[in-house]
């Protein structure tokens, strides 16, 4: 893993990597704002 870091093919893990930040990023807003509305339906009931 540290190998891959240090060989100058980065730029090409970083495109292998992206769409996972990208997912990842999807997910993390997705989980805040289902808890949100748990919250949120919580209060209202």
């Amino acid at each position: 893993m540290i190998k891959i870091y240090a060989k100058p093919g980065l730029i090409d893990f970083n495109q292998l990597l992206s769409p996972v930040k990208i997912y990842i990023q999807i997910v993390t807003k997705f989980s805040t704002m289902k808890s949100f509305t748990d919250k949120y339906l919580f209060l209202l009931s």
